[in-house]
């Protein structure tokens, strides 16, 4: 009898039974979406002085800085031609040439309507902790950035030259 009530204390301790398996391909922001590409590419943007955006055109700097709290990153932002999809993150992918790419992403982010019709993304942080910034400084990278519209799915792909920024 011990051992019994021992052992539903401890299945309770764990958590008891597992729930039903989520599905692997679904985002941990919701389920699966069955949106479109969308037609037209998004574009990316970068922060200069004063939070200015600044098009992120191919081969384009881009600064590494040093965040508030220590971490080594790039701000970018991405204009597309819809609202952002609210409650989902953005998708972001860096390859910076001679180390392994890195993947994450960016919750929270929402998109204000812009002159011209279309709608920019609040600010996306690009972390690049895992490898010294002296290292990192002259180094070519490809960025990808992949965020849910109201309409499409937008991407923007883009390769910079990364650059001390501290």
């Amino acid at each position: 009898m011990r051992a019994l009530a021992l052992l539903c204390l401890l299945a309770l301790a764990c958590g008891g039974a597992a729930g039903p398996a989520r599905d692997a391909a679904a985002p941990p922001d919701g389920p699966p979406l069955t949106l479109p590409a969308c037609p037209e590419p998004a574009a990316a943007y970068t922060y200069a002085a004063g939070d200015a955006l600044v098009p992120l055109a191919p081969g384009a700097e881009l600064a590494i800085v040093i965040g508030f709290q220590g971490f080594q990153m790039s701000r970018v932002s991405l204009r597309t031609a819809s609202p952002l999809l609210p409650g989902r993150a953005i998708e972001t992918h860096v390859a910076v040439e001679g180390y392994a790419p890195l993947s994450n992403r960016a919750a929270e982010v929402t998109s204000q309507p812009v002159p011209g019709g279309h709608h920019q993304s609040g600010e996306i942080d690009l972390f690049f902790n895992d490898v010294p910034l002296a290292e990192l400084a002259g180094k070519k990278a490809q960025i990808g950035l992949r965020a849910a519209t109201e309409t499409c799915f937008a991407r923007a792909e883009f390769e910079v030259l990364l650059v001390d920024g501290t």
